[in-house]
C-alpha cells in the first residue's frame, strides 16, 4: 500500500512537497536531470508542529566547488535535540550523490544516530547509541544511479512543470533499506517573504 507523508522545508521562503513511499520493486526509477545549477546558498529554517508551535530553528549552508556542491542542514530544538543532515552531490547533466550522512540525538529522537554512505568506497557506517549502549555496523552498500538522501526539495524544483519523478531513498532500519519515492509537485501558492511575496509549491 502506498503511504502519502507531506514534508515543509525552507529555502530561500518556503517550499513544500508531496512524497509517496513505495516499495522499492514498484515503479521504475532515473536519475533527475540538472535544469537549475545549484550554488551558494544560506537559507533560515523554522520547523513547526502542526498547530503552529516553533520546535526548531535552524540553517541551509550550500556550497560549490566545480561540480561538486556540499549542502548541509541543521535543526537546533528548544529541548537540546540535534538534527544535522549533510549531502554531497554532483552535477553533470543530472544529479548524483557522492556523500551522505546524518547526525540525530536529543529527546526529540528515540535513539542517537550517526549515519553515512559514501559512493566512492561504496560502503556505509551506523553507529547508534540507546540506553547508553552504543552499537556500530557498516559494510558495502551499492547505491543506484538514482539514490538522493538528503536532495528531495533541490529535485522538485528541477522537475518540469505537471511531471513526476521516482527516485530512491536509502532508510536505515539500522540496516540500509532501499525505497522508491514518487515526487509530485502538487501545486504553488503565494507567501510572503518579508514584505515580498513569492510562490511557493504547496500540498493539497
Amino acid at each position: 500500500m502506498t503511504r502519502r507523508v507531506s514534508v515543509s522545508v525552507m529555502r530561500f521562503g518556503a517550499l513544500a512537497l508531496l512524497m509517496a513511499l513505495l516499495p522499492a520493486s514498484g515503479l521504475e526509477a532515473a536519475p533527475v536531470d540538472v535544469r537549475f545549477r545549484e550554488g551558494v546558498t544560506h537559507g533560515l529554517l523554522a520547523l513547526r508542529s502542526t498547530s503552529g508551535a516553533t520546535l526548531a530553528l535552524g540553517d541551509l549552508l550550500q556550497t560549490s566547488k566545480g561540480d561538486r556542491v556540499e549542502s548541509r542542514m541543521t535543526f537546533h530544538f528548544k529541548d537540546g535535540s540535534l538534527y544535522d543532515e549533510t549531502g554531497t552531490f554532483s552535477q553533470q547533466q543530472v544529479f548524483t550523490m557522492v556523500a551522505y550522512r546524518l547526525v540525530q540525538r536529543g529527546p526529540s529522537f528515540p535513539e542517537a544516530v550517526d549515519v553515512s554512505i559514501d559512493r566512492n568506497t561504496a560502503r556505509y557506517t551506523v553507529r547508534s547509541t540507546n540506553k547508553g549502549k552504543e552499537d556500530v555496523s557498516g559494510g558495502p552498500i551499492e547505491l543506484p544511479p538514482d539514490a538522493y538522501n538528503g536532495m528531495i526539495a533541490m529535485l522538485l524544483k528541477n522537475l518540469p512543470s505537471g511531471r513526476s519523478e521516482t527516485v530512491h531513498f536509502i532508510a536505515f532500519t539500522p540496516t540500509p533499506r532501499l525505497i522508491q519515492v514518487e515526487l509530485v509537485v502538487a501545486g504553488n501558492q503565494r507567501v510572503l517573504v518579508g514584505n515580498q511575496a513569492r510562490k511557493r509549491f504547496s500540498t493539497p
